[in-house]
């Protein structure tokens, strides 16, 4: 998967199993956007079934199957792992053998990178006490060397980066919409919002934005490659205890 949740995990990867490999197998147009991860050695862009089995089969011990569907079971199986971990949420799933050989019960923590920890609990780490009761929050680390662009605006200043656009059309806010939670996050949190959308998306959303009494601050960034938006930010979860 291409999210950025999951490719988290690989902070608390090399926290447990220093010296580990953690490779992350994405979409083509997020790549750079991965490898600029502290966490993650190398973004490997999905290039179908055949290609991705040339990248991976026989080279990892562990493979994270965050997806678990008709599309992944093929490259799991052949990967050749020791290890192939999945989550099951249907009890029809737990017989997903032989291509996962590690099945967890997907458990929500009303936070998706805590739920996407679970599956390291199959390599013996004890996520719940170490992770998730102590509320760990990841953070967004640079690899050494890599410069983020220069928003002086922003500097020193705590705020929040609203994208109304997702790469999948119906993910995408409505217009209207957009002054009216733009209003909302500025009200009940303090900080200053950061409105981040791609060049193609500049001319549909300043239209938006005239319609503000007070514009807010606009940040064209290229596609899924915000470094400076998300360098050192952390999740925000929901104010509810963790069930046990």
């Amino acid at each position: 998967m291409w999210k950025r949740y999951p490719a988290l995990v690989g902070e608390v990867i090399k926290r447990e199993f220093p010296g580990a490999v953690v490779d992350f197998l994405t979409l083509p147009f997020a790549v750079n956007f991965f490898n600029s991860y502290r966490y993650i050695d190398r973004a490997i862009p999905d290039r179908g079934i055949l290609k991705n089995l040339k990248q991976i089969s026989g080279r990892y011990d562990v493979v994270l199957d965050y997806e678990a569907t008709f599309r992944t079971y093929p490259l799991v199986l052949f990967s050749l792992a020791k290890e192939r971990v999945a989550f099951y949420r249907k009890k029809r799933e737990r017989f997903l053998y032989p291509i996962y050989n590690r099945l967890v019960e997907y458990r929500s923590y009303n936070f998706t990178f805590w739920d996407r920890l679970l599956l390291l609990k199959p390599l013996g780490v004890d996520v719940e006490n170490k992770y998730i009761r102590q509320r760990f929050l990841p953070g967004f680390h640079l690899k050494g060397g890599i410069e983020p662009v220069d928003y002086r605006s922003l500097l020193g200043k705590e705020y929040i980066v609203f994208t109304p656009k997702g790469v999948i059309p119906t993910k995408g806010i409505k217009p209207e919409k957009v002054a009216q939670i733009y209003r909302l996050l500025k009200e009940r949190t303090g900080l200053s919002v950061v409105i981040a959308v791609e060049p193609k998306e500049k001319e549909g959303t300043e239209k938006v934005t005239k319609s503000f009494l007070r514009p807010p601050l606009q940040v064209i960034i290229p596609a899924y490659y915000p470094l400076s938006l998300l360098s050192g930010t952390r999740g925000i979860p929901r104010k509810r205890t963790p069930s046990a």
